[in-house]
């Protein structure tokens, strides 16, 4: 009796040990027929480039829309819409939406159109929208997607040259000055190093001149005794 109370137990401690493992088994299985269905979608990326670093105000510059598929299957029916600009701080020319039939995967698509900024200071532009369908032979599997926020910022053409000013001065001194408190902290200590430097020399020019009328006065006080001596 005891002998098949204790085998009991071990066969009960047997299954503990085995239910585990099987456990994590069928989660890894779930987890691979997840990931299978996953890769075999289309995936889009969007993004949006502006092509000068610094809009200026009354300038034309373009911008640049941009769809990537970073999935492992093409993108069908793809729709790109982009948000309309303010009127009046913003001119806009050409299409702002797009629509291809499909980009394989790995591939890029790109449209553009063109932008002037009427006022100068800084705009966030809303995202882009874009929807496709993921699956090739599944019509329902549409999906949206959108790219960031574009940070648009215009600057006046002064502020432009100033730009261009700090670039230089940046570039001639390594990028040790690269901000206008830094250049005007400069010219303060420039201009206290000249003032130092030549008034120490006017300091030292009227030393000079004082040592000479001294030697020059010693001199005419000998000449004088050595004529009273005579």
């Amino acid at each position: 009796m005891r002998t098949s109370a204790l085998a009991l137990l071990a066969l009960l401690a047997f299954a503990a040990l085995l239910a585990p493992v099987r456990a994590t088994e069928d989660v890894d299985e779930v987890d691979d027929e997840d990931s299978s269905d996953f890769a075999d979608r289309a995936f889009l990326i969007v993004r949006r480039v502006v092509a000068d670093k610094r809009p200026i105000q009354g300038k034309t510059t373009t911008v640049t829309v941009e769809l990537y598929n970073a999935g492992s299957t093409s993108a069908l029916e793809v729709k790109a819409v982009e948000s309309k600009w303010p009127e009046p701080f913003f001119s806009v020319s050409g299409d702002l939406s797009a629509s291809y039939e499909s980009i394989p995967a790995g591939a890029t698509v790109r449209f553009t159109y063109q932008v002037t900024a009427q006022e100068a200071g800084p705009y966030q532009h809303p995202p882009t929208q874009v929807s496709y369908q993921a699956v090739e032979d599944d019509e329902d599997s549409v999906k949206s997607t959108s790219s960031a926020y574009l940070y648009f910022v215009t600057s006046t053409l002064v502020d432009e040259w100033k730009f261009k000013a700090l670039e230089l001065g940046s570039k001639l001194t390594g990028g040790n000055i690269n901000t206008v408190s830094g250049w005007k902290w400069s010219v303060f200590a420039v201009a206290a190093a000249l003032i130092a430097y030549y008034g120490h020399q006017s300091y030292l020019s009227v030393q000079d001149a004082s040592k000479t009328k001294r030697r020059q006065r010693a001199l005419e006080e000998l000449q004088a005794m050595d004529s009273k001596s005579k």
